[in-house]
């Protein structure tokens, strides 16, 4: 394990409960869930098997089998998938892993998943194409990858802007993330822009929707 990736771990370790009951509180936390939501609707209307990748306490993973999905969830960090477990009121199959490397020895789930979704993911992983190799593995085709991103072009548009996340986060160029994508095989087919509300701070963010083709 990387040391950027053992930092992430700790530091979401201790703070799984904090982070559960703040996270359907939240201004930005909603509108990011009514996009995710509104797209998944358009995507895959009727059940489906959805790969939640990041999924942190597992307030949105929950929120999906409760709709009638069937919800396979993937964290890194030991404590937000225990109280995952112990919180889901719907039946989530939690894994605590690697989000690059899950399912990579067994391939259990090569071709299974109608849609992945990454949220809050990506700005925490030192680089994109391993993550998505990955994403293209496990998705049918046809199936769908929705992901957020910090926005590089909005979130250091002001030279005075400090993020006070108390994490070292990326911020991305929507474009470069895109054509990664499509050498990989996967088509952007819809993004969307929306504002991030952070410790009362303005912090753009973007959402994008790829297929598997």
């Amino acid at each position: 394990m990387s040391e950027q990736k053992k930092i992430t771990k700790e530091f979401f370790d201790g703070i799984a409960e904090e982070y559960y009951n703040r996270y359907h509180t939240m201004k930005s936390s909603r509108e990011c869930l009514d996009i995710i939501l509104d797209w998944l609707g358009e995507v895959q209307p009727i059940e489906g098997n959805i790969l939640d990748l990041g999924c942190g306490p597992g307030y949105f993973a929950d929120m999906l089998t409760g709709a009638g999905h069937n919800i396979v969830a993937v964290d890194i960090s030991s404590e937000m998938i225990e109280f995952a477990r112990a919180n889901s009121k719907n039946l989530v199959y939690y894994f605590e892993d690697d989000v690059e490397t899950f399912d990579t020895e067994k391939e259990e789930f090569n071709g299974f998943f109608d849609v992945t979704i990454a949220k809050g993911l990506f700005e925490y992983l030192e680089e994109d194409e391993k993550l998505l190799r990955n994403i293209h593995r496990m998705l049918k085709k046809g199936g769908y990858l929705i992901a957020t991103f910090r926005h590089a072009g909005f979130t250091h548009g002001d030279p005075n802007y400090v993020d006070p996340h108390p994490m070292k986060r990326r911020v991305h160029d929507p474009e470069e993330l895109v054509m990664i994508a499509r050498d990989i095989g996967l088509q952007q087919v819809d993004d969307v822009k929306y504002y991030h509300y952070h410790n009362g701070l303005d912090v753009p963010e973007a959402a994008s929707a790829f297929v598997e083709l």
